[in-house]
């Protein structure tokens, strides 16, 4: 029988010569399902850690843009450094997986076996001809056909998957406002200037806020919420926060005018003994308390309060003067009180179970020498007065634009208005009503400026917006 033409067995001997050269049966598509099993099984189970690592360098991204041209450049080797950091965190767990899979894939096939004939230097295979001649053979057109149909296949199933989400998301940006809210937007806050649960299709918005499937977040007095309660409960309301600024009727009753005291509290604990007697975790709902010279003492009595008619949280906020009258009340230059009765108000909510949200003591505000914190809202926020103009936060009368300028929420979003407010507002270009920023997250308590804006405009005056 001619030699080429052998068809016995190979004996035991030879089989053990073979595997000790590393030449053993192995499946590389074993290998290559492995590995795509568990890169897809990692990316699943890190999804959140991803989301955050990236929201966490994007936001480094947009401090260093709101900067200006001169603060990235300043803030480039730490861009790197954290682009790096963001890479390996979110990158290397797949990677990591990946690789594991492949090599636990192959041992499983080769049963542990380590063989370094197999690596072995043969500068006999060293000839460019017999390379070529590899190259072009058929075993290797085969193989490469057959890489081909794989890669083929996996992106012929990653297209169907999100084709239709990406077609969806970016048609949204071109598209009027009402439209795309559906898709882009998280929530939806009524707040502002004004009691929003006064309007007369404020439970309407309400339904349309539901059926979108958004977060609803309002604040109010309180007054109304007994005429509200079904809507509330109806529409699966997420958030409401009742201005409350005294723990008695006597102090609320005369800063809040025409607020009655013990309505509201009733009304508030009509809907809390709902909620816990259906097991609703829905609406969260907290105190938000204007801290002035004239309540600051009433502050821990009522987180009691909150805790006894079912609320979840209390949250001071100081007050800011845009008048004479009003000046003598800012805590400015009252800190050894305010400290005191905070201290008091969180061991009053420790004994109660209520949450509380302090504001910074003067000095000891992270922003130090900032005219304001580093502020994300031009990036995050959307804000639409109920006058059609589009402005660049809720605690500024300033416009950007009227809503009608733009015919597609895209164009309002990249708009040359927002544009040149993103450029500016967290760097030395600032605009004058970001200079003296007063919102409660974003404003520097350590400066005077955010405690008295005297003759400054606090609302808007309201004007027809159907102009563009």
């Amino acid at each position: 029988m001619a030699e080429g033409n052998k068809t016995e067995k190979a004996t035991p001997k030879k089989r053990r010569d073979e595997r000790k050269k590393g030449n053993v049966f192995m499946s590389k598509d074993a290998v290559a399902v492995a590995s795509l099993l568990g890169t897809f099984a990692t990316l699943w189970l890190v999804t959140g850690m991803f989301a955050e690592e990236t929201a966490k360098f994007l936001r480094l991204c947009f401090d260093a843009m709101g900067g200006g041209e001169q603060e990235v450049g300043g803030l480039s080797g730490e861009l790197a450094v954290q682009g790096l950091v963001a890479i390996g965190k979110t990158v290397g767990p797949v990677v990591g997986v990946a690789i594991l899979c492949a090599v636990a894939a192959t041992f499983a096939q080769t049963r542990f076996l380590v063989s370094g004939e197999s690596i072995k230097p043969k500068f006999n295979r060293l000839s460019p001809l017999q390379g070529i001649k590899r190259l072009f053979s058929l075993k290797s057109v085969i193989e490469t056909l057959k890489n081909l149909i794989k890669i083929v296949i996996l992106l012929t199933i990653v297209y169907m998957s999100i084709r239709e989400m990406f077609l969806e998301s970016s048609n949204y940006l071109y598209t009027d406002l009402s439209a795309a809210v559906a898709h882009l937007v998280e929530e939806v806050t009524l707040m502002g200037w004004g009691e929003p649960t006064v309007h007369p299709h404020f439970a309407e918005f309400l339904d349309w806020a539901h059926r979108l499937g958004l977060r609803k977040y309002f604040c109010t007095n309180g007054m109304r919420l007994d005429r509200l309660f079904d809507d509330i409960f109806r529409t699966e309301a997420d958030i409401i926060a009742v201005s409350m600024d005294g723990a008695c009727a006597q102090t609320n009753e005369e800063i809040r005018r025409g607020a009655d005291f013990h309505k509201i509290l009733k009304n508030i604990s009509a809907i809390t003994e709902y909620k816990v007697a259906h097991g609703l975790e829905f609406p969260y709902m907290n105190f938000v308390f204007t801290a002035m010279d004239q309540n600051l003492g009433e502050l821990p009595e009522l987180v009691r309060l909150a805790g006894e008619v079912g609320l979840d949280e209390v949250k001071a906020v100081y007050l800011t003067a845009f008048d004479e009258r009003m000046a003598p009340q800012v805590l400015y230059d009252k800190m050894a009180r305010a400290r005191e009765v905070f201290e008091a108000a969180v061991e009053m909510g420790r004994k109660c179970g209520v949450s509380l949200k302090l504001p910074h003591l003067v000095g000891e505000d992270p922003a130090g020498e900032q005219c304001h914190k580093t502020c994300y809202t031009a990036w995050r926020d959307f804000f639409l007065g109920s006058d059609g103009f589009v402005r660049p936060c809720m605690s500024t009368a300033e416009k950007l634009f009227p809503l009608l300028r733009y015919g597609s929420f895209g164009d309002m979003w990249n708009s040359e208005e927002y544009r040149q407010h993103r450029q500016r507002v967290n760097g030395e270009r600032m605009a004058a009503f970001c200079r003296n920023c007063y919102q409660s997250s974003y404003a520097n308590w350590n400066k005077k400026e955010s405690f008295l804006q005297i003759g400054k405009q606090f609302s808007p005056e309201w004007q027809d917006s159907k102009e563009p």
